[in-house]
């Protein structure tokens, strides 16, 4: 977690669903919303490993497009890869975990797949455990207002920054 930066938050993890207005920013931008003891929200996938052990772990994500609004996202899903494969294994897995995914759900007439993108950690284990973790994680979100009254009459949604 330290080699991530993410050493110093609680970490809370989520299940694979990206809300449309997710987007990707560097790690530097990220930096002024850290807060120690805080509570960092993320997709993980981790390999536990002991000495000799190759120990990789992997998230893949792609946002979903929809046609008939003009190829505007509409969400989007990430997906785990956690075992013992080199890396370019590892994300051939994702790639295809990603296309099932979009096979299953969603209608390729209506629907068209945005970029792919991975996240990948890998390395053979030289003490006596390692671990490697690959995730996405969020540092602003989107909160439903559920009650008119507490949105001064309004139904939008309300933006939350940690």
């Amino acid at each position: 977690m330290e080699d991530a930066g993410i050493h110093n938050f609680n970490l809370v993890t989520y299940t694979s669903i990206l809300p449309r207005e997710a987007e990707e920013i560097s790690f530097t931008k990220a930096q002024r919303y850290f807060h120690h003891g805080a509570v960092l929200e993320c997709i993980l996938s981790e390999q536990h490993g002991g000495r000799g052990d190759r120990i990789t772990a992997g998230v893949g994500r792609m946002m979903v497009c929809d046609k008939d609004e003009g190829g505007r996202p509409m969400g989007g899903f990430a997906v785990e890869y956690e075992g013992h494969a080199m890396e370019d294994v590892a994300e051939q897995q994702l790639d295809w975990a990603l296309d099932e995914l979009f096979a299953r759900r969603f209608d390729s007439d209506s629907h068209s797949k945005g970029e792919k993108r991975f996240a990948i950690r890998s390395g053979v284990v030289h003490q006596a455990f390692g671990t490697a973790i690959a995730g996405i994680c969020f540092v602003d979100y989107i909160v439903p207002i559920l009650s008119t009254d507490l949105a001064g009459g309004s139904r939008e949604q309300a933006t939350a920054v940690m």
